[in-house]
């Protein structure tokens, strides 16, 4: 995604609560600075652990932290380098990412998209900066041109058929995938939809996990 439009998007008001964002940590802390001054987020509202890799100590500061409501402003942001992370601290990150306060953005930094475990992966948005990617996978990162209606298409099903559509066309996807795993290509791309299949039933969003399952289907870099 250019990073302009992920810039305007991740300031959006009706922006998802959490992105992961793959790419050079100094590409980054970048995105997430600027995104700070788009939302007035001052430094005292923004967390990041002082050194790295992030420890479980860090994760129960951060979670004291993010249970106080903003003292300066509206929102809070989070910062999360998980580069070098055990999955102890992993695992104990994965309530506050899939049910934060309302005043709390999560941004979680990776070096690429393939370091991003599955319950990671399927809690939130995931982003490969362009920086990151060579010039043919950033062809191939766009989604199809009914992508976006299918989405919008998808939200107004009722709350008991999402789920079990999610998961049909991730199938779909899966079997357009076989002949091409018998040759021994896009291993990469059916592994990754096969954990976002096992993860379905695991209280993740489901509109989350069908753009997952899209930026999947339709990229070599992922």
């Amino acid at each position: 995604m250019d990073t302009t439009a992920l810039i305007t998007t991740l300031s959006s008001p009706l922006a998802h609560h959490a992105y992961c964002l793959a790419g050079l940590h100094d590409a980054v802390q970048a995105i997430v600075d600027t995104v700070c001054v788009r939302l007035s987020i001052p430094a005292s509202e923004l967390w990041q652990p002082l050194e790295l890799p992030l420890t479980i100590a860090d994760v129960r500061s951060l979670k004291k932290w993010a249970a106080q409501s903003p003292q300066n402003g509206v929102h809070k942001m989070a910062h999360i380098p998980l580069a070098g992370v055990h999955h102890e601290a992993i695992n104990a990150l994965l309530k506050i990412i899939e049910e934060p306060p309302p005043y709390l953005r999560i941004i979680i930094s990776v070096h690429t998209l393939q370091e991003l475990i599955p319950t990671i992966r399927s809690r939130c948005i995931s982003v490969a900066l362009q920086s990151d990617m060579t010039a043919d996978a950033k062809k191939d990162i766009s989604l199809p041109l009914d992508a976006r209606e299918m989405l919008n298409q998808f939200v107004v099903l009722p709350d008991t058929l999402k789920e079990v559509k999610a998961i049909e066309k991730i199938h779909e996807w899966l079997t357009q995938l076989e002949p091409q795993v018998r040759e021994g290509n896009s291993l990469a791309q059916t592994h990754a939809l096969l954990d976002l299949e096992r993860d379905a039933s695991s209280n993740v969003n489901e509109r989350t996990l069908l753009e997952n399952a899209f930026l999947i289907r339709y990229s070599k870099s992922l």
